[in-house]
């Protein structure tokens, strides 16, 4: 039941969209089924946790940020007076993925466990490439546009992310000797057919900052051989990436893929646009949410506020007007949900692109204190990982070798696209970096427990030494 629960979740999570694709007319609440079955998981995470009193397991500093991002929501809920139901569907959003992050503290997964979901995620990734050819190329012909390619994940930016990813993991496995050099690159040039279809322009540069992160980590098992073989399959995936992209999504004037993201009228960025003065506090319009839907794929020629000027958008917005607000942010789903009667600062994501990253919607929702709080986790995250993948003694110090580059991209993800959307991406994160980091804190306890009896034994066995050779008995 332990290996099911994550596997399940997983695998729902990664699929569930599909079955709107192939059943338009499916309920749309079928995405809340993997809320239902995280729900479910969280009452045995802490029955788990209290019973077995494991939470001597998690590392303080996580639970002092877990606990501190729980009070500034708290807060921010307060300041700005957040309805019931904007609440509890900002609730889902921020926490949904804490239970997967324990349920490692609360169940142990060894490497006869965690092996067969890795296999699991590499066959879903690959699946991905017969999805994304026949949307392609038989479902959404006369589009001119990647973003109706969301394979089985519904997001053409998802299956960028996860088949960069899983490109990674190969890389690591490659350097740590698990896989051939010929399986490898099959499998990583398959896994970049997927991103070239859906016309995801950001993959070579996740590929080029992961695989330089990879390298500089895993630098030991590096050789000249090696760099030549890397450096062979990169420009061949380079090539076929920039082909494809040429062949299915040039532009009139015979834009290839280098003219687009060199051209400076088409970069992640748009000037000119003023930031309106915003009415605080404000009453919701409950027809805003029929109007924006905060999920959907937005396209870079709508002229909309870009991912650099969002970022500065809401300092420029309550900076000088509403300095508490800028610190605690306006409460959490309030401008990203449109669950019931909406967020009261839904529009913002139309005029100000408020939920287009996910250092944005944090800077809005929860301020800059639930920001610093939330990437003070992901650094946590990261040098843990590192740790894990330098010890030689621990067994998931392969899957922390591999999780190196997914770390990466979830970096630069914070100002790329919104993390709290793409559950088919934070849900596996999410599980297989938790499970490192509670075998390896249980590796240390464990280490540090034999420690402590060995300095413990020390002084008996000298003792008993010492009555051996005195010739004099000692009186009591």
């Amino acid at each position: 039941m332990r290996n099911l629960t994550p596997i399940t979740i997983m695998t729902l999570a990664m699929t569930i969209a599909v079955v709107r694709i192939v059943f338009p007319s499916a309920p749309r609440g079928i995405g809340y089924l993997v809320d239902g079955l995280i729900a479910a998981t969280t009452v045995f995470v802490i029955a788990r946790i209290i019973v077995d009193r494991t939470w001597s397991l998690i590392p303080g500093r996580y639970l002092f940020v877990m606990m501190s991002f729980t009070y500034v929501c708290i807060a921010g809920i307060v300041l700005n007076d957040v309805p019931g139901d904007t609440t509890f569907a900002g609730v889902r959003m921020y926490f949904r993925y804490v239970p997967l992050f324990l349920l490692p503290f609360a169940f142990r997964y060894d490497e006869i466990a965690w092996r067969p979901m890795l296999s699991v995620l590499l066959v879903i990734l690959l699946l991905q490439i017969p999805v994304t050819v026949v949307q392609r190329f038989f479902l959404f012909t006369r589009s001119f546009t990647g973003d109706t390619i969301g394979g089985t994940f519904g997001s053409s930016t998802s299956v960028a992310i996860l088949s960069c990813i899983g490109i990674l993991f190969l890389l690591s496995a490659y350097l740590s000797q698990r896989l051939t050099a010929g399986k490898a690159s099959v499998l990583a040039l398959g896994l970049l057919i997927p991103p070239s279809l859906s016309e995801t322009k950001v993959t070579p540069i996740l590929l080029l900052a992961g695989g330089a992160v990879v390298a500089w980590s895993m630098r030991d098992q590096l050789n000249m051989k090696r760099l030549v073989s890397l450096g062979l399959v990169g420009a061949l995936g380079l090539s076929l990436f920039i082909g494809v992209y040429g062949v299915l999504y040039s532009r009139e004037g015979g834009e290839g893929y280098l003219d687009i993201m060199t051209d400076p009228t088409r970069n992640y960025h748009y000037k000119g646009i003023e930031i309106p003065e915003l009415e605080i506090p404000r009453e919701r319009n409950r027809a805003m949410a029929n109007q924006y839907d905060p999920t959907s794929e937005i396209s870079e020629d709508e002229g909309r506020l870009g991912r650099i000027d969002s970022l500065g958008a809401p300092f420029r917005a309550l900076g000088p007007q509403a300095p508490i607000h800028l610190f605690l942010g306006l409460g959490i789903g309030n401008t990203s949900s449109n669950f019931g009667g909406g967020g009261s600062y839904l529009d913002l994501n139309a005029s100000l692109s408020a939920s287009l990253t996910t250092l944005s919607q944090l800077i809005w929702e929860t301020g800059i204190l639930g920001c610093l709080l939330f990437v003070m986790f992901i650094w946590f995250v990261s040098r843990d990982i590192l740790r894990a993948s330098r010890r030689p003694d621990l067994i998931e110090a392969s899957l922390a070798k591999c999780l190196i580059g997914g770390v990466a991209i979830v970096w630069i993800c914070l100002a790329y696209t919104n993390l709290f959307f793409k559950e088919e991406v934070m849900i596996p994160f999410c599980f297989l970096s938790g499970l490192v980091i509670a075998n390896l804190r249980r590796a240390e306890t464990q280490a540090a427990s034999l420690a402590m009896e060995r300095t413990t034994q020390l002084p008996t066995v000298r003792s008993n030494i010492n009555v051996l050779t005195d010739p004099v008995p000692r009186r009591w």
